[in-house]
């Protein structure tokens, strides 16, 4: 089920150079691996996307400051995030969504592909006239281990993401090992 959060007046900033030729997604309906940031010091890049997360962000600090955590006293707690965006002339909509150990859950682990499946918040984020509306849901996100003794090969595993024109929905989809993760494949329309 997804929640409408908020809508609020913010534009999700592009280039000044770049023209509208280079905002407009090509073949939206083309399946794309997601992007992933590090949100613990979140670089010009990812601004817009810890901007969308600013509140789950802060929860996620004061759930560390709570338990004792002072290693995090500049920046923020551990915090990721993966997303897809599709532009057109007028409108701009990212499909995001965070990781944090206080707001995910594994789904499933994978130790030999070196990966975990969580259970993490999903938010429809839609940049439109200098507004911005927001909602909300859950879905998987693919965490990668830190070993290196796996398989450099991104097509082994991948999140990937469409965005379907004529029925206004991102679908989603997760390989591991190169097999389906069952329940990760998903329609997030955009429009509630």
């Amino acid at each position: 089920m997804i929640r409408r959060l908020i809508a609020l007046p913010l534009v999700l900033s592009v280039g000044a150079t770049a023209s509208a030729q280079d905002q407009i997604t090509p073949d939206p309906q083309a399946w794309r691996p997601v992007v992933y940031y590090d949100l613990q010091f979140p670089t010009e890049n990812a601004a817009n996307y810890a901007s969308i997360w600013a509140d789950k962000i802060e929860a996620n600090n004061q759930a560390y400051i709570a338990r004792g955590e002072t290693r995090y006293a500049v920046g923020n707690a551990p915090v990721h995030e993966a997303h897809y965006t599709v532009k057109s002339p007028s409108r701009t909509v990212v499909l995001t969504f965070l990781n944090t150990r206080t707001a995910c859950t594994i789904k499933q682990k994978f130790p030999s592909a070196n990966v975990n499946v969580l259970t993490c918040p999903l938010r429809v984020a839609i940049f439109e006239g200098g507004r911005k509306s927001i909602s909300e849901a859950s879905g998987c996100y693919l965490e990668r281990g830190t070993t290196q003794n796996v398989s450099s090969d991104p097509t082994t595993s991948v999140s990937y993401v469409s965005y379907d024109v004529t029925k206004k929905a991102f679908r989603t989809g997760m390989i591991v090992a190169h097999k389906a993760i069952d329940g990760c494949s998903q329609v997030i329309p955009i429009y509630q």
